[in-house]
């Protein structure tokens, strides 16, 4: 008896989908994946832009932070046949860093 009382309530309670619902989510998901289609092109399409302008002699301000024209944000140590590469948002980070955090401590330790 408790079993079909349970059939029952779940069977009321419970809300069927229909096929337009079905529908729906299906044509939301083809939509999301043309939109990161479009996007990735976008971007691959953007990305050949700023290369081109580079080799033309015009890099970005973002291509030139790491004080050279080879395109990207890298720097290049080379030592022998060893090289060492990092981004130059790294130092960037670092150096700006540091001199906020002085200006921040001497403000602060030399009130008087």
């Amino acid at each position: 008896m408790v079993i079909n009382l349970l059939k029952v309530y779940s069977h009321s309670t419970m809300h069927r989908r229909n096929v337009f619902d079905d529908i729906k989510d299906t044509a939301g998901d083809l939509g999301d994946a043309v939109n990161d289609k479009v996007d990735d092109a976008g971007s691959s399409l953007s990305k050949t832009e700023d290369w081109i302008k580079c080799m033309a002699g015009d890099p970005s301000f973002m291509q030139m932070i790491d004080f050279d024209k080879d395109c990207n944000r890298n720097i290049e140590i080379r030592i022998g046949d060893s090289t060492l590469e990092f981004d130059a948002l790294w130092l960037w980070g670092i150096v700006i860093g540091l001199l906020a955090g002085f200006c921040l401590f001497g403000v602060i330790c030399c009130r008087r």
